[in-house]
C-alpha cells in the first residue's frame, strides 16, 4: 500500500492532466443537473438501486464523479456492487474513465477483490492494463492487495504479468512485499519473472 501513499502525495503536487490522466468524467456541480448528479453518487454508495435507476431516468449523468474525479462506476466497483455496475454501465458510464490520480473502475474492483465486477468491465471494454499515476496497473492492485481470485483471473484475461510500475515495482514483487504468498504462488505460475 506504499504506492498508493507515494500516489496521493503525488495528487497533492500534480493536476490530473500533467499526470496524464483523461478527462472523461465530471465532477458533481453546485446547481441544476449537478444536484442530480451528487444525489447519484450518494445513492450509488448507499448501495440504493431504485433510487440509480429514479435518477438516471431523471437526467443524472452515469459519470458523474466527486471533485477529486471518482465516478459513479469506481465507486460500485470499489464497493462491490455489481447490479448497480451493471446498470451505470448500461446508461453509458465510461469503463476506462480515470480519477485523479489515473486509477480506473477496474483497478478498483482489482484491488477489492471483485471479479465479477472485474469480467463485467472486461467485456464492457475496460483496458486490462491501464496505468495508474506511479504505473500501477490492475493485476499490481491485485496482488498487492492478495486478491487471488482477480490475480487467477486478470492474467488469464491478457493482463501483463510483467508490468512493471514507476518506481519498478511489478505485481509479483508488491505481492511479495505485502506478504501474500498464494498470490506470489500464482504469479509464478502464471510466468511472472522474480
Amino acid at each position: 500500500m506504499r504506492n498508493n501513499v507515494v500516489s496521493f502525495f503525488v495528487c497533492m503536487w500534480l493536476t490530473p492532466t500533467m499526470l496524464g490522466c483523461s478527462s472523461s468524467v465530471r465532477a458533481m456541480e453546485p446547481s441544476g443537473k449537478g444536484k442530480l448528479n451528487s444525489a447519484l453518487l450518494k445513492a450509488v454508495k448507499g448501495g440504493r438501486v431504485e433510487q440509480v435507476k429514479h435518477l438516471l431516468e431523471k437526467g443524472a449523468d452515469a459519470d458523474s464523479a466527486t471533485e477529486d474525479r471518482l465516478s459513479a462506476l469506481m465507486i460500485a466497483s470499489r464497493d462491490g456492487r455489481l447490479h448497480l455496475a451493471e446498470i451505470l454501465i448500461q446508461n453509458g458510464a465510461d469503463v476506462n474513465a480515470e480519477d485523479n490520480l489515473c486509477n480506473t473502475a477496474l483497478m478498483f474492483a482489482a484491488g477489492e477483490g471483485h471479479t465479477a465486477i472485474a469480467e463485467l468491465l472486461l467485456k464492457a471494454g475496460a483496458h486490462i492494463n491501464a496505468k495508474a499515476a506511479l504505473g500501477e496497473t490492475p493485476l499490481i492492485w491485485a496482488a498487492a492487495s492478495g486478491r487471488a481470485d482477480v490475480v487467477r483471473f486478470l492474467p488469464d484475461n491478457g493482463a501483463d504479468i510483467q508490468a512493471r510500475t514507476e518506481p519498478g515495482g511489478s505485481a509479483l514483487s508488491r505481492a511479495r512485499e505485502e506478504g501474500h504468498e498464494a498470490v506470489v504462488k500464482l504469479l509464478l505460475k502464471h510466468g511472472a519473472k522474480q
